[in-house]
């Protein structure tokens, strides 16, 4: 018994000293959920998770743009979800144009996300989709995939961003609604640098792996995510957003083929108007830095890169029908 309790002072003596007072009362909250959580029957839970993925503000023909990332709240320092939504509405002109979709695990708080959809549900179009937790940011593609076919009819694009996002330009969505309206066609994937930029290779991190350097939060169109789904539907594994968790890769690798192979460039450049407020790097944890750099490693392997050049292809086809048949009959 002496033992166990010189093992708990040892441990308290260790937090009091290396902790911060923001990590002491992340550390409270973190368990005083736990406790909420195991308080609830059956019957409370089973409303939550019906309640959570409920529509209550409705899309109408208005919507144009889908938001979509995963959430995780235990054991996450960098949930901000709340600040994510707060700059959500101090920086939307039309709140009606924004639909946002939220993966979150069956295992985690739902007190949390419950109490966000009663506080935000009313003004935003926010819902959330509870699932099993699978292999967490291993399924990042899955997620992306499967929540944009939940999209509104009216929905033009995929936006993918983060629970550690947030909006930095008023009206973000008047332009970035004006860069779509500005594109000869619907098939594009949109980032906030040249296209030169976005296809480049960067690396080697550590030695040995290298990436496309990408951009954290793309925007996809529709009509392309429709193209790359029919593709992926032939190949076990793949995803409208590919088969591996670099989602980055992914859609700079899509503008690199189609430009590359076809000259066809359908990349639209966009203002800044996101930023990361999160303080995790990938490096800071071994696991998901194992898994970054195994899903790198796969990444540019031949069979993979074949199936992303025939996506590239699809679409390269699609572009050069519109384009005949804008320039008509000659």
């Amino acid at each position: 018994m002496n033992a166990f309790v010189q093992r708990v002072k040892k441990a308290i003596r260790w937090r009091l000293k290396h902790w911060t007072l923001s990590t002491l009362i992340w550390w409270c909250r973190q368990h005083y959920f736990k406790w909420r959580m195991r308080l609830l029957s059956p019957k409370q839970r089973e409303h939550i998770i019906q309640t959570l993925p409920q529509q209550i503000v409705p899309a109408g023909n208005k919507c144009a743009i889908t938001v979509t990332f995963g959430a995780r709240y235990f054991g996450n320092r960098d949930n901000m979800l709340e600040n994510f939504l707060n700059s959500f509405l101090r920086m939307t002109e039309d709140i009606l144009r924004i639909e946002i979709f939220i993966k979150v695990d069956l295992d985690d708080n739902l007190l949390f996300f419950y109490d966000l959809k009663r506080k935000y549900g009313t003004r935003i179009n926010l819902r959330f989709f509870p699932s099993d937790r699978g292999r967490g940011y291993g399924d990042m593609h899955i997620w992306h995939s499967t929540l944009i076919k939940k999209r509104s009819p009216s929905s033009r694009a995929l936006l993918i961003l983060t629970e550690d996002s947030e909006f930095i330009s008023k009206g973000w969505d008047r332009q970035l609604i004006a860069c779509m309206d500005a594109m000869s066609h619907n098939y594009f994937i949109g980032t906030p640098v040249s296209l030169e930029e976005t296809i480049s290779l960067k690396g080697p991190n550590p030695p040995g792996i290298y990436w496309l350097r990408g951009d954290d939060y793309p925007i996809v169109s529709v009509p392309l995510l429709d193209i790359t789904g029919r593709i992926a539907a032939k190949y076990p594994g793949w995803t409208s957003m590919g088969n591996l968790l670099l989602i980055d890769s992914y859609s700079a690798d899509l503008l690199k083929s189609l430009w590359h192979r076809h000259k066809f460039n359908c990349h639209m450049q966009t203002p800044p108007l996101f930023n990361r407020r999160g303080i995790f790097s990938w490096t800071d944890s071994p696991h998901r830095a194992h898994l970054r750099n195994d899903s790198l490693a796969k990444f540019f392997r031949k069979e993979n890169q074949d199936i992303r050049d025939e996506m590239g292809d699809a679409i390269a086809r699609e572009v050069n029908k519109l384009s005949l048949a804008t320039k008509g009959p000659s």
